[in-house]
């Protein structure tokens, strides 16, 4: 299903198009409003898919891993947020949550959970936090 669905905007037979299409979600934010167009069929829409598009929240991640001891990491986690914003769509603030997966061998657990809260007045600045994780054995 198509995040586009939440944009009641977007008529319900191009949001169809886009999902019959089995094209790798990611891949939209590379395509111009043209090329958008062209690959549902639907020229005139390709700026308003676009626009929308690009007004989905996405955040990118970038994470420094530092080992202190060999039980405890010390994790920099640098969020930026990577979408346009519009208090008609996002309000106030958009809220994400984070999970970290450690993982050995074969086992996994999730390590720390947490939200992180994007506001209108800094939604184009990085964040960054600072963590130290202890490990134990599982």
């Amino acid at each position: 299903m198509s995040p586009l669905r939440q944009f009641k905007k977007i008529p319900e037979e191009v949001v169809r198009k886009i999902e019959k299409k089995n094209f790798p979600w990611e891949r939209f934010y590379d395509l111009n409003p043209h090329e958008i167009g062209e690959l549902v069929r639907m020229p005139k829409s390709g700026k308003t898919i676009h626009k929308y598009i690009h007004q989905l929240p996405k955040l990118e991640l970038s994470v420094h891993v530092q080992p202190i001891t060999r039980s405890t990491l010390r994790v920099e986690l640098t969020i930026t947020p990577d979408f346009q914003w519009d208090d008609k769509v996002h309000g106030q603030s958009e809220v994400a949550s984070l999970s970290a997966i450690f993982k050995k061998k074969c086992e996994s657990a999730i390590v720390i959970i947490g939200l992180v809260s994007i506001k209108n007045v800094n939604s184009q600045l990085e964040k960054i936090s600072q963590l130290l994780i202890v490990i134990f054995d599982f």
